[in-house]
């Protein structure tokens, strides 16, 4: 089954009481200029073909330098690649690996090791490596869709050292989000020796981590509370780097998080509800809209949620506005669509949420009862009893009460069983089917309305409540590897019209919200940049202020 970038509900999700384990920020320690940042939840693996949580990938992409980077505005500039070339064609891109780039091993980064990476992301005995190669097929190289398909080795990916310092993609088609896709963090190199050194070990602990960007990871153990990225001083642009080190802190409890940042112990933290109000006046607090978008899956295998009518009740008693406002109350903005708004932008700098200028889903009771009384009609029932599935977050189980509270007040007759499970059990039963209705996150790796669409397609990296939309799903191949692809305002009047026929048509899934990112940040750290897209934070821009 298929598993990509999964997210909580909220990135800064409170999860349960721990106790600070004191690691004190000291702008001028002993270490030189240290920052100290609170996170919400550890790492779990730091293995950059395979790991697909939001915090693994971010150090991955601190650590792990790839083609291309981002910048702080948010785009991309070259990296690992000193020089690019592409083909009259648009099909051969030529990139040129710096010659003064290492691993922290002190073997210099050749393009062996992105032929190495690329072909390894999607080898299916890797653990995850047969989930991840479809990112390739939307990254248009050749073979990936026969690959991910079975029918060709993962050998055989399109792509090719051709000496020590030229790496060469060959692609299907072009692709609109090249360049800007190669900053994801899957797309980088990987040192084949050390890989094979550490065996089952790799990337299991700091010291079982290589890196080549501008820090390397230390004092890491798995699920451990702590730990740290250290400029690296063999990186190419070492003297760019400001900070000497940057201490993590994990503290769950978004409160104790609070406390431990008004007593100086660390630099940054996220905060979310009633915390927001306190401090949104002060100086220190931050508020930004991030790339996730949170929905429920209706389970289409269920008897009931099979009914058009059904799903089309239960999305428009989703009161998203009240949602944000009353209980995130973090920044997050209703999501009357998919595909994310601040995410894609054609030619003339205009938004795709402007250009589509659509909306669905909206709350609407008296229609939700209409829809509702008519699914029950044609299932010849009076009543309805479904359960709700949601982690055992603070944040999520609240949300999935007012959920609960909605459906139960304009939908009479039904029943809305809350069921909160750890989230990694939660995950498995969701790509299992196990469920009824759960709500889940996407988080934006490149900047195109299809990021979010073309999860839904038959065979998509989301596709798991059973939706089996063929008119959909012709329209976002056309979009990825297509006809479409030729001509830019038809793609997205295209993409626009898959969307409508995704949440207004056939009402596959049920869009909620896009994230808010609410922080607070001493006034004298600086630099700190967060993304739309791509890693959530990047820290190359990180100083301190004297």
């Amino acid at each position: 089954m298929k598993k990509k970038k999964w997210t909580a509900l909220l990135l800064a999700a409170a999860l349960s009481l721990t106790v600070l384990e004191g690691c004190g920020n000291q702008a001028q320690s002993e270490s030189g200029t240290v920052v100290t940042i609170c996170k919400q939840a550890g790492l779990t693996d730091m293995d950059p073909q395979i790991t697909g949580m939001t915090n693994n990938m971010e150090m991955v992409a601190a650590t792990v330098e790839g083609l291309y980077k981002m910048t702080a505005d948010g785009t991309a500039e070259p990296a690992m690649a000193e020089k690019a070339e592409v083909s009259d064609d648009g099909l051969t891109w030529t990139f040129t690996i710096r010659s003064d780039a290492k691993w922290t091993n002190g073997d210099p980064v050749t393009a062996y090791d992105f032929e190495y990476g690329f072909k390894r992301f999607c080898d299916p005995d890797q653990a995850g490596g047969d989930s991840s190669s479809d990112l390739m097929v939307t990254l248009g190289v050749q073979n990936a869709a026969e690959i991910y398909a079975g029918e060709l080795p993962y050998t055989e990916l399109g792509v090719e050292a051709t000496d020590e310092h030229t790496f060469v993609i060959h692609l299907t088609h072009e692709v609109p989000y090249f360049t800007e896709f190669l900053t994801y963090s899957r797309f980088t190199p990987m040192n084949q020796k050390f890989r094979e050194e550490k065996g089952a070990d790799f990337c299991m602990g700091s010291e079982n981590c290589i890196a080549n960007g501008p820090f390397y990871l230390d004092d890491w153990e798995v699920e451990g509370k702590t730990w740290s990225l250290k400029k690296n001083p063999d990186y190419y642009d070492a003297d760019h780097i400001k900070v000497d080190e940057i201490r993590f802190q994990v503290i769950e409890d978004m409160q104790q998080a609070e406390l431990a940042y008004e007593s100086g112990d660390v630099d940054f933290t996220a905060i979310s509800g009633e915390q927001v109000e306190l401090w949104s006046d002060k100086e220190d607090f931050h508020q930004a809209i991030g790339g996730v978008i949170s929905f429920i899956f209706p389970n289409m295998e269920n008897e009931y949620l099979a009914n058009e009518n059904i799903r089309k009740a239960l999305a428009y008693s989703i009161d998203k506005e009240t949602l944000c406002d009353s209980v995130l109350k973090d920044g997050s903005i209703p999501a009357y669509y998919m595909a994310a708004r601040g995410l894609s932008f054609n030619e003339d700098g205009e938004d795709f949420r402007d250009y589509a200028g659509t909306e669905y889903q909206k709350y609407d009771p008296e229609k939700a009862l209409e829809y509702w009384n008519k699914g029950l009609d044609e299932l010849g029932v009076d009543s309805i009893e479904l359960t709700f599935t949601t982690s055992d977050a603070d944040t999520e189980s609240a949300v999935a009460v007012f959920f609960q509270d909605r459906w139960q007040t304009n939908l009479p007759g039904l029943t809305i069983n809350i069921r909160s499970v750890p989230s990694k059990q939660r995950y498995e039963e969701l790509f299992a089917g196990d469920y009824d209705l759960t709500c889940v996150g996407w988080e934006s790796n490149y900047p195109d309305p299809l990021n979010h669409l073309e999860l839904f397609k038959i065979g998509g990296s989301c596709n798991l409540n059973g939706y089996m939309g063929e008119e959909y799903t012709d329209i976002i191949d056309r979009a990825t590897s297509g006809d479409l692809l030729k001509d830019p305002v038809k793609r997205w009047d295209e993409l626009a019209r898959a969307e409508k026929i995704l949440l207004e048509d056939d009402c596959a899934i049920y869009p909620t919200y896009q994230n808010g990112i609410s922080y607070l940040l001493k006034s004298n750290v600086k630099g700190l940049e967060h993304h739309l897209w791509g890693a959530e934070y990047t820290y190359s821009d990180l100083y301190m202020e004297e």
